[in-house]
């Protein structure tokens, strides 16, 4: 954080913050108050909009770097059981291991691969890179426009990327075995709900 970052929460001037997982963790410093209470640390749950900064702390320095580095390693721990519990090789998807995304043709209702580096470092692996385009001008052939809409295919989150930011569409055969059954388990879920709109 730099000198210039002036943000505040509750009166206090945030010295650190970190964002990681789900989790915006803060640590804060408010002078002019008495030394007991001279610090703030705070969570806000970015799965969240608008719902603020939680568990708020204050207390001496010490304290308060206790509970900021508790939050972080607390997030640290939720990320690994989310790993775990693929239980396989979860590495990035390279780009040679994708078919080339050809812009003069739709990717409406295709499969994709979000290229690793526009996530987080927490988020660059193939569970959050392969993707189901369900809409978007940029999913178009041609596009004008950039935006795509996806839903992930591990976890059916949905989310907008750009058409820049797909790194290819999907093969197949160069995806790890989980991979592959999660994309068959989700056209099946996606055929379901299809029929049942109808």
């Amino acid at each position: 954080m730099t000198g210039e970052d002036k943000r505040t929460v509750h009166g206090y001037r945030i010295i650190h913050s970190m964002i990681i997982g789900s989790q915006e963790i803060i640590l804060g410093e408010k002078q002019a108050e008495c030394p007991d209470k001279r610090y703030l640390c705070a969570h806000d749950d970015l799965d969240h909009l608008d719902k603020g900064y939680e568990e708020v702390e204050t207390g001496d320095y010490l304290e308060m770097l206790e509970y900021y580095t508790k939050g972080i390693q607390r997030e640290i721990k939720t990320l690994r059981e989310a790993e775990k519990k693929i239980g396989e090789p979860n590495a990035p998807i390279p780009a040679e291991h994708c078919r080339l995304d050809d812009h003069t043709k739709s990717i409406l209702g295709k499969f994709v691969v979000i290229k690793a580096e526009v996530f987080r470092p927490e988020y660059q692996r193939a569970n959050e890179q392969i993707c189901y385009v369900t809409g978007g001008s940029g999913a178009k052939a041609n596009p004008r426009e950039k935006a795509i809409i996806v839903k992930n295919v591990y976890d059916g989150r949905e989310a907008q990327f750009e058409r820049s930011e797909v790194q290819g569409l999907v093969n197949m055969d160069s995806l790890p075995e989980w991979a592959q059954k999660a994309i068959k388990k989700f056209r099946k879920k996606e055929s379901i709900r299809k029929g049942a709109a109808r």
